[in-house]
């Protein structure tokens, strides 16, 4: 049985520790109960909550144990629809997908770099230009902003030559766990450390796992640097 939360009561006592949970549980904390555009299900599992699923503007979020019954959240998301479904690569449902490696670091060491932490108007559009965000500025201001706004976010800033020279973002926050889901740096500065520093920056600042997604293939070396290991596969169904 999938049944609409109504509270974050499900949420917070659900026995896991995931990218997808962290995820779930901050847009929970962030955009509350009582939106059209945000909504939370649970799954139910001989009267066990087995999964829970968050949907922001059509794009889905699952996390699952393995006591969930798989066959009805299929049968629940080909009939709901998405624009897009985050979950784990262990989720084998439909066929059109992007798939890659989790990896997650241990958070809270501590930092004397020279990053800092940024949530103004001017230092946020140079991150959305560095970042190559897709749509308008002014729609993922007002969204990033909520989310600081109420501890689900943190952006970190590294500067060089009076210039927002690299970026790195946590997209989502909860629990003391975090998701990185942001790393740039303008390419006349690369080289030179500043992304690195935005990192650790932002590791100083959670308390549990930070998690992040990236391509087979690609950026392993960096993370893995910065105390990062691989621990999983993600999987975003179309």
């Amino acid at each position: 049985m999938i049944c609409k939360l109504t509270d974050d009561f499900e949420i917070r006592k659900f026995p896991q520790e995931s990218i997808y949970l962290v995820r779930i549980a901050s847009l929970a904390s962030v955009y509350g109960f009582s939106h059209d555009f945000a909504a939370f299900f649970a799954q139910y599992t001989n009267g066990a909550c087995t999964a829970v699923i968050s949907y922001l503007d059509g794009s889905a979020t699952l996390a699952a144990l393995d006591s969930a019954d798989f066959e009805e959240l299929s049968m629940f998301f080909s009939a709901k629809g998405f624009s897009s479904l985050l979950c784990s690569a262990d989720f084998d449902s439909f066929q059109s997908y992007e798939t890659g490696v989790i990896m997650s670091a241990r958070g809270g060491a501590k930092y004397s770099g020279g990053a800092r932490l940024a949530e103004d108007y001017e230092t946020l559009m140079r991150v959305f230009e560095l970042s190559g965000a897709p749509g308008d500025f002014k729609c993922w201001y007002a969204d990033i902003k909520r989310r600081i706004s109420r501890h689900g976010a943190l952006c970190a800033v590294s500067f060089s030559e009076n210039t927002v020279a690299s970026c790195a973002v946590f997209s989502n926050i909860a629990n003391g766990g975090a998701v990185l889901s942001c790393v740039a740096t303008a390419p006349e500065f690369r080289g030179r450390g500043l992304a690195s520093d935005c990192v650790r920056l932002l590791l100083s600042e959670a308390s549990q796992t930070v998690y992040l997604m990236r391509e087979d293939g690609k950026n392993e070396s960096f993370y893995t640097k910065l105390g990062f290991k691989n621990t999983g596969r993600w999987r975003i169904y179309q």
